[in-house]
């Protein structure tokens, strides 16, 4: 059973692989890793939770992969590179 509470998913999207890692609200994480094919991703789309909130860095392959998540319902945010690293450096 895929839990309620809204999780937050962030996506380092790679050439071949998708490293994924979910947050819950009690700072617990799980992370996965899948495949840029078209099955990878449909494994991907399967593991999300529908309340689950995605990130990921615009990158050549990650338009693709957010519209397949969005077309599932599933709540995505794509996020500037160099905004992340501004975020990134004020840690």
């Amino acid at each position: 059973m895929k839990s309620q509470d809204s999780n937050y998913v962030g996506i380092d999207c790679g050439k071949k692989s998708l490293e994924v890692i979910r947050i819950n609200s009690e700072g617990s994480y799980e992370r996965q890793q899948f495949s840029t094919t078209e099955i990878g991703i449909s494994k991907l789309i399967n593991w999300l939770n529908p309340n689950d909130v995605v990130g990921l860095e615009a990158g050549s392959q990650s338009f693709r992969i957010a519209k397949s998540i969005l077309n599932k319902g599933i709540q995505v945010i794509v996020l500037n590179p160099g905004d992340l690293a501004t975020i990134y450096q004020s840690l």
